[in-house]
């Protein structure tokens, strides 16, 4: 009978893993044109009601853009991707919206097609570098919530993003 209580008591203390599928739109200074759509992927544990431990990927379908960098500018196809670690604040505002603060460390990988800008200039893309975000979950049960998410990449570039969270 104890261990049929053991999935509740750990649920009702905060403790629960969870997945969320968002997409969302890429936007970064220096690459114009069409638009990257990210799909972002989220893997999380909760560490207590307040805290969360959280992974990240992002992928986008390649996109036409207008790189500018060093006073250069070339068209040419992007590919685009990221990978993140966040440590994750969750507030609670009531028993169906939570608002969450995360800050972690960011790898941002640009593949540039087709584009005669210097080896260099393509390096100054890719980042690894700190990156925070806030979000807000609008639970429409306790496993299911819809999220809606900021998140700075680095200075120059920033998801706007909305999803589904499945809790587990």
């Amino acid at each position: 009978m104890i261990l049929l209580l053991l999935p509740t008591l750990a649920w009702s203390a905060g403790r629960h893993g969870y997945l969320g599928l968002h997409a969302g739109s890429l936007n970064a200074t220096g690459i114009e044109g069409d638009q990257a759509n990210p799909v972002i992927f989220s893997l999380g544990q909760r560490l207590s009601a307040r805290f969360a431990f959280q992974l990240e990927y992002s992928v986008a379908e390649s996109f036409k853009s207008q790189v500018s960098k060093q006073g250069k500018t070339e068209t040419c196809l992007v590919d685009y991707s990221t990978q993140a670690a966040y440590l994750v604040l969750i507030q609670s505002a009531s028993s169906w919206i939570d608002y969450s603060a995360k800050l972690g460390y960011l790898k941002a990988d640009y593949n540039f097609k087709n584009a005669d800008i210097s080896n260099q200039a393509k390096e100054a893309f890719n980042s690894t570098n700190l990156s925070y975000g806030l979000g807000l979950v609008l639970k429409l049960n306790n496993r299911i919530g819809l999220i809606g998410e900021y998140t700075q990449l680095r200075s120059d570039a920033y998801h706007l993003s909305a999803g589904v969270e499945l809790s587990f």
